[in-house]
């Protein structure tokens, strides 16, 4: 029964664990080009942190 349960999910990225377990937004979204979607304090990835110039 255990390894039925474990199956049903998958792993998650560094970035998605950070956003459920209550840290910051996830800005670079997964089905993107990998830019940010938005800058600031409150994303997850460091590269989206910075504001841009």
């Amino acid at each position: 029964m255990k390894k039925q349960i474990l199956n049903l999910g998958k792993a998650l990225n560094r970035s998605e664990q950070k956003t459920i377990n209550g840290g910051k937004k996830q800005c670079i979204l997964p089905w993107g080009d990998g830019t940010c979607s938005e800058y600031g304090l409150q994303c997850a990835e460091r590269q989206c942190q910075l504001l841009p110039f």
